[in-house]
């Protein structure tokens, strides 16, 4: 037959069941995990610094791996547009057919716009957000509340 998988996806079979309510626990991560597609340059640096958040916070599972990825992406993508944003502005000067001038969002613009729905998405399904991380929310999925470490090393500070 083969292969059984990945490491991570062997974790994932491992799960217990509570025999309470008959559902699968979901498992923290105990080991260290690469990402499940190919990350460079600054994507993987974002990898690093929110993986090792997000573990150390005891809150990331193997079901987070590609979510987290994908944040990763988009983030990186975002912090480029971003820069873009500051050195072109936010619309551009277009002529119409008549020879009109009129100003229009710069493309890159409502590409940054999407990507920062994206983000906001994900940071609450990762559980980036304070809000994301409140009591009803934790006390129903199992999650800790986050400690101040975890909000000072997200956000720099605590709150």
């Amino acid at each position: 037959m083969g292969r059984r998988g990945s490491k991570i996806q062997r974790e994932i079979e491992a799960e217990p069941e509570n025999s309470e309510t008959g559902q699968t626990e979901i498992a923290v991560l105990q080991s260290d995990a690469q990402p499940p597609i190919p990350l460079k340059g600054e994507a993987l640096e974002i990898w690093r610094d929110t993986y090792s958040i997000l573990k150390g916070a005891k809150i990331l599972t193997a079901a987070d791996l590609r979510a987290l990825a994908r944040y990763c992406i988009y983030f990186a993508e975002w912090l480029t547009l971003q820069e873009f944003q500051a050195e072109s502005g936010y619309y551009k000067t277009a002529i119409s057919s008549k020879g009109v001038e009129y100003l229009v969002k710069h493309p890159e613009i409502s590409r940054s716009e999407f990507l920062e729905n994206a983000i906001t998405r994900l940071e609450k399904d990762l559980c980036l957000t304070p809000g994301s991380r409140g009591a009803s929310q934790n006390a129903s999925a199992g999650i800790p509340k986050a400690k101040s470490a975890f909000r000072s090393q997200l956000y720099g500070r605590s709150r």
